[in-house]
């Protein structure tokens, strides 16, 4: 693969300015990655052989009972947040048609 291939696929073929030399960019980027990989597993967190949808509410979980301090203190988030501070605090899931759109734009072939 040519430098210029990564280079294309990193910048989704020039549309975000060089993230190399453009920290903000960089930074903008690298959190959109982020967020679609969590955003792309929790759209398809239920589809695993558990039959579970991926995330908790509030702390209930059937999961061990070793395994409660995990979530322990997550049912206080319930109701005492604002709606901004939720809505900042997941991600929704995303399809895999989303997905694929979302990550098309790094792909060059």
């Amino acid at each position: 693969m040519k430098s210029t291939t990564i280079l294309g696929a990193l910048t989704a073929g020039s549309t975000f300015p060089n993230p190399y030399t453009n920290y903000p960019t960089f930074q903008a980027l690298a959190q959109a990655f982020e967020d679609t990989g969590v955003r792309a597993y929790k759209g398809q967190a239920g589809a695993g052989s558990r039959g579970q949808k991926g995330w908790i509410t509030g702390n209930q979980t059937d999961l061990p009972a070793a395994a409660a301090a995990v979530y322990a203190g997550e049912e206080a988030a319930n109701g005492a947040a604002t709606s901004a501070a939720a809505a900042e605090a997941f991600d929704e899931p995303l399809t895999m048609d989303q997905v694929n759109a979302i990550a098309g734009l790094f792909i060059v072939s």
